[in-house]
């Protein structure tokens, strides 16, 4: 037997569902009451008494760091096959006969029983999740309950063409009439015949949410047309977003399933003993570790977190912010400790010496949109000075709308080159800080797309020079350079974009910023662009990197560009080079190694491979600016390289020789990845 399920949209002219208007109309009523009834009468509608099936998944967790590199890192990797029974009208059993599993990262996470398996029924008519610990009892909105709780409007007509004959389909969205009740937003696929579910994807509200530490849980539920009679499920997918529910650190654990249902078998008669015990249970060992999977386990993820997949779940995501007409659906808790990461709550340089810091952040929602109040504070102990940053947000669908407010030490390096934690700690006890300083006071409002793609900024900003203000451990400071100047309205514009392959194995990024200022009897124009590219040729990893900026003839002396040594040309005397202009290039080319495996206590151990690639560096920087250590290139500067990457990649060191100067370079730090948060 097969299914056929093959949408053919056909749009009729049925127009765009406006807040407050089209919901609850006749028509959508009827076909509404049409499908309570067919799920209360009997679910597979009449002559199917029982079924078996098959069911291929795969569940994954991962690990989202900042922005910095914003697509999640896989952590583990787990591939299942099932066998799936149900019997009329709502005795379900599944049970798994193949489960193997990959680590790319040490983790001690253990799934709900629930995630290990396909959605019945259409969940029924109340919504569990995490067996209870993460949504419990949602009244469906297809319940008898439903539509004293739920709005409903039609948005489109659809035509599923299947051999048999054509299924006209309703496509209606769905939102609770008190959003600060537990609900369900989002959209059903109704066959207009007889009210069956076609398809079905939503999230909740946060009141739904038991765990605060859920961020959103977005699913998908597709079910197939069987013998041109009974829809039954054919492809089911959920991911789980959760955040720390303390600290605003910009760091997401996140669980996604993906399941494909077939191989079904109608009416076979399946008696009492099938459906004994809890729903979901494993076939022993031996069976699970000896089925015959038909490929690799890296060939499955690669497919299963394909770039495709992903936009659906994103696509999915914004229609359900848009029916919540900008209000937020975090289960996170509105108010919460903020700080960006651990270098906001502690850290040394030498301009401050040891800071400190702490912050608060406050979440509200409303009609007109969600909105969000951040506030951090910190104090250096060296300089004396208090620092601090504000900002209140507003979400408007798919806009966010901040007000920003800042005095803060900031380096002179467009991107991070290193991270925090190594910083403060080379820093202290070696005397090499990995910066060049000034104080920034900030004021503006900024608009830019949810995803960060597009940002837009008005404001006026002043920088202030600042001096050493303490002594190392051993070794002695660089002076800091004075890069203070007079106050400006700056206007800029940031464009991001990203291409994402399987898992994190393939990826292209670029970023361009285009910024203006003017004041003190002077204005400037500044250019700047960043391409990263990585990619998987069989066994071999390509990375190359590209990074280039230009300024006009009074280009501030914080908004100049510098090259040379720890992140940008290793090898190279440390911000030596710099200017009104400056570009930088790397390619590298690596591999993973086998190595044996050292246990780190009971849950961890070093992984099983390290990262191993040769690389070199070429970089040139002009335009003459007096009064700053850094000076123009004479030609180009290079460098070559090797980089290792260990524990499970997230230590990173690197070698490096200056093909001019003739010196040498280390850098030890955490993964680029992790940047963000330290």
């Amino acid at each position: 037997m097969r299914i056929v399920f093959q949408f053919a949209a056909c749009l009729i002219g049925v127009p765009c569902i406006l807040n407050g208007q089209q919901w609850n109309t006749e028509s959508v009523l009827d076909i509404v009451a049409r499908s309570v009834d067919r799920r209360s009468a009997d679910f597979s509608g009449g002559g199917l008494t029982d079924y078996s099936a098959r069911a291929h998944g795969y569940v994954f967790f991962l690990a989202q760091f900042g922005d910095e590199f914003g697509e999640p890192r896989l952590v583990k990797s787990d591939q299942l096959e099932l066998e799936v029974y149900w019997r009329s009208p709502n005795d379900s059993k599944q049970r798994i006969i193949g489960w193997r599993d990959k680590v790319d990262l040490p983790t001690v996470i253990r799934y709900h029983r629930d995630h290990l398996g396909i959605i019945q029924n259409n969940f029924g008519d109340r919504i569990r999740l995490g067996e209870g610990d993460e949504v419990r009892d949602v009244v469906h909105p297809l319940s008898a309950r439903g539509p004293l709780l739920y709005d409903y409007a039609i948005v489109d007509s659809l035509a599923i063409r299947i051999p048999e004959r054509t299924v006209n389909v309703y496509q209606i969205a769905i939102r609770p009439k008190n959003f600060d009740l537990p609900g369900v937003v989002g959209t059903v696929y109704l066959d207009i015949d007889d009210g069956a579910v076609v398809r079905f994807q939503f999230g909740f509200t946060p009141s739904s949410y038991l765990d605060d530490t859920l961020a959103d849980v977005t699913i998908t539920i597709e079910n197939g047309l069987m013998n041109a009679r009974f829809w039954l499920p054919r492809r089911q997918e959920i991911e789980i977003r959760r955040s720390s529910s303390w600290l605003d650190f910009p760091v997401q654990g996140i669980i996604r399933a993906r399941w494909e249902i077939d191989g079904y078998e109608l009416n076979p008669g399946l008696t009492d003993s099938v459906f004994r015990g809890p729903e979901i249970v494993s076939a022993s060992l031996q069976v699970r570790d000896s089925f015959p999977w038909s490929e690799p386990l890296e060939t499955g993820i690669a497919v299963a977190v394909a770039p495709a997949l992903n936009l659906d779940l994103n696509e999915i995501r914004s229609s359900i912010r848009d029916l919540a007409a900008g209000r937020s659906l975090s289960g996170i808790k509105r108010i919460r400790p903020g700080v960006a990461g651990i270098s906001d709550v502690i850290r040394f340089n030498r301009v401050e010496g040891l800071a400190l810091g702490g912050g608060v952040g406050f979440r509200m929602d409303g009609g007109g949109g969600a909105g969000e109040l951040s506030a951090w504070a910190g104090y250096g102990f060296g300089d004396g000075r208090l620092k601090g940053r504000f900002e209140a947000s507003r979400s408007l669908g798919s806009l966010r709308v901040s007000l920003l407010a800042s005095r803060l030490i900031t380096d002179v390096s467009e991107y991070p080159i290193i991270s925090g934690v190594a910083n403060s700690l080379t820093g202290q006890e070696l005397g090499r800080d990995h910066g060049d300083y000034s104080l920034i006071d900030y004021a503006g409002i900024q608009a830019g797309t949810q995803s960060g793609g597009v940002a837009l900024s008005l404001g006026v900003e002043r920088s202030r020079g600042v001096s050493n203000s303490v002594d190392p451990a051993s070794g002695e400071f660089r002076p800091n350079p004075d890069l203070g100047g007079p106050a400006q309205a700056v206007a800029e514009a940031v464009v991001r974009w990203r291409r994402m392959g399987g898992g994190t194995a393939s990826r292209s990024e670029a970023d361009l910023r285009v910024r203006v200022g003017s004041g003190g009897g002077s204005s400037y124009q500044r250019l700047s662009a960043r391409l990263h590219f990585h990619e998987m040729v069989k066994s071999v990893e390509l990375r190359a990197g590209a990074w280039g900026g230009w300024g006009s003839a009074e280009l501030p002396l914080h908004q100049n560009f510098v090259i040379g040594g720890w992140g940008t040309l290793l090898g190279e005397p440390f911000h030596a080079w710099g200017g009104r202009w400056a570009v930088t290039g790397r390619l590298e080319v690596g591999g993973s190694v086998r190595v044996p495996e050292a246990g780190l206590g009971s849950f961890f151990t070093t992984g099983r491979a390290i990262y191993i690639g040769a690389f070199v560096s070429i970089g040139g920087a002009g335009g003459q600016v007096p009064g700053v250590p850094w000076v123009p290139t004479s030609g180009s500067r290079e460098t070559v390289g090797v980089t290792v990457e260990a524990l499970y990649r997230l230590l990173k060191v690197e070698v490096a020789w200056s093909l001019r100067e003739g010196t040498a370079g280390l850098a030890i730090d955490l993964n680029r990845a992790l940047l963000a948060i330290l």
